[in-house]
C-alpha cells in the first residue's frame, strides 16, 4: 500500500509562506507591501498566492491578503515545530542517555514558549534567588540543596534557620565556601557546629550537574533560568539552589553515584 504524504507538510518547511503568514497575521497587507518588505519579486509572490489561496490558508481579493483561520492553525503548527526543533539541538544528546519523558509537563511546555533555555554562567550578578524562594524555606523543616552561586543576602537567612533547629544539608563549591568564610567567619562557624547541620563542598568546580535519588522538587523555579531533566531515579540540575524537602537520602545518594565529587568539609 503507497504511503500517504501529508498535503500540509511542505508548508511548514517552506520559509516563504510561514514568511508571508507571519507578515500578514495582525492585519490584512496589499501585494505591495508584502513584496516591499519581505523582497520578493511581483511573479514569485503571485505563484506563492496561488498556492496559499487554493490550501484555504489566505483570502486574496484585488490587492489586499487576508489571513484566514486554517493559516494561523499552520503558523500555530510551525512554532511548535520549531519550538521542537530548538529542543532538539540544544538538549537532544541527552535523549538517548535520560528518559525525557519524565520531564514534567509543565515545565516542557516552558522550552517551547520561552525558547531562552540554556546552560548558563555561574555568575552572582546574573542569576538572583526567586521571589518565592525565602517563603518556601521558610516553611520548610528539612533543607537539602547545592549552590554554586554566592548570595550574601542569604547567608544570613539560612544561619537563622540553621539555629531554629531545621535540618539542612548543604553543598557548596569552593568559589561559595570561600566566599562564606571571607565575609561570615563568626556566624558560619557557629552554624556548622550545629548538630542539624552538615555542610559538604564538592572537590570539583563543576558547573553543570548534582545528583539526587528519587526526590521531588517544589513547584517553583528558583533562578530565572534553569534547566534541568529527570531520569526515574536521578535528579539533575545545572546551578543553583533546589530544595528537597523530604529527601533523606540526599548526601547518600551523591555519595554513590558522584562519590569522587565531595568531601564533608564538616562531620
Amino acid at each position: 500500500m503507497n504511503s500517504i504524504k501529508p498535503k500540509f507538510i511542505n508548508v511548514l518547511f517552506s520559509s516563504r509562506l510561514i514568511e508571508v503568514l507571519e507578515f500578514i497575521l495582525e492585519e490584512p497587507k496589499t501585494k505591495k507591501e508584502i513584496e516591499k518588505t519581505l523582497k520578493i519579486s511581483t511573479s514569485h509572490l503571485a505563484q506563492v498566492l496561488s498556492k496559499m489561496v487554493d490550501m484555504g490558508l489566505v483570502d486574496k481579493r484585488g490587492d489586499i491578503v487576508k489571513i484566514l483561520p486554517k493559516g494561523e492553525f499552520i503558523l500555530g503548527v510551525n512554532r511548535v515545530a520549531k519550538g521542537y526543533d530548538e529542543f532538539l539541538s540544544r538538549f537532544g544528546n541527552f535523549m538517548n542517555t535520560y528518559i525525557l519523558d519524565d520531564i514534567p509537563e509543565w515545565l516542557i511546555s516552558r522550552f517551547y514558549e520561552l525558547a531562552e533555555i540554556e546552560i548558563a554562567e555561574r555568575r552572582e550578578d546574573v542569576f538572583s534567588p526567586h521571589p518565592e524562594f525565602f517563603e518556601h524555606l521558610s516553611n520548610s523543616k528539612r533543607i537539602y540543596g547545592y549552590v554554586t552561586v554566592f548570595f550574601k543576602e542569604c547567608i544570613n537567612f539560612f544561619l537563622r534557620l540553621a539555629e531554629e533547629g531545621r535540618e539542612m544539608e548543604i553543598i557548596v563549591n569552593k568559589g561559595v565556601l570561600d566566599k562564606i568564610v571571607e565575609n561570615f567567619t563568626e556566624g558560619f562557624g557557629k552554624g556548622i557546629e550545629r548538630k542539624n547541620v552538615r555542610f559538604y563542598v564538592s572537590k570539583k568546580d563543576f558547573q553543570v550537574f548534582f545528583y539526587c535519588y528519587r526526590c521531588f522538587l517544589f513547584d517553583i523555579l528558583l533562578f530565572k533560568k534553569c534547566f534541568f531533566l529527570t531520569t526515574r531515579k536521578i535528579f539533575f540540575a545545572n546551578l543553583g539552589w533546589v530544595i528537597v524537602p523530604n529527601s533523606k537520602s540526599f548526601i547518600k545518594a551523591i555519595k554513590k553515584y558522584a562519590p569522587d565529587k565531595l568531601e564533608e568539609v564538616i562531620k
